[in-house]
């Protein structure tokens, strides 16, 4: 008797479950930045939202946190959490 013949589904990888609150680089006021736990934003239509697995600063973020104004520097509202550089992958579109 022969077996019956067996298909191998690859499994399909987990989408994470999105966390309510995330690492953001802040700046609260000139020269006084770092890491602080923030909500989650809700992508709004049109939008997806990322999951970051790298990012960097650069002299311009150095600047902003200094508060340095000038030619070629926008004013800043504070507290400011501008994206800095990223790499990541598309996590969730937003609903509708």
């Amino acid at each position: 008797m022969t077996a019956p013949a067996v298909s191998v589904v690859p499994a399909v990888p987990a989408v994470p479950a999105v966390p309510g609150d995330m690492l953001a680089y802040v700046v609260r006021e000139p020269g006084h930045a770092g890491l602080e736990r923030v909500p989650v934003p809700e992508p709004s239509s049109g939008q997806v939202l990322l999951r970051v697995r790298a990012t960097a600063l650069n002299r311009k973020d150095l600047f902003l946190r200094g508060g340095s104004r000038g030619p070629g520097m926008r004013p800043v509202r504070y507290p400011s959490s501008r994206p800095p550089r990223w790499s990541g992958r598309s996590w969730r579109p937003a609903p509708g």
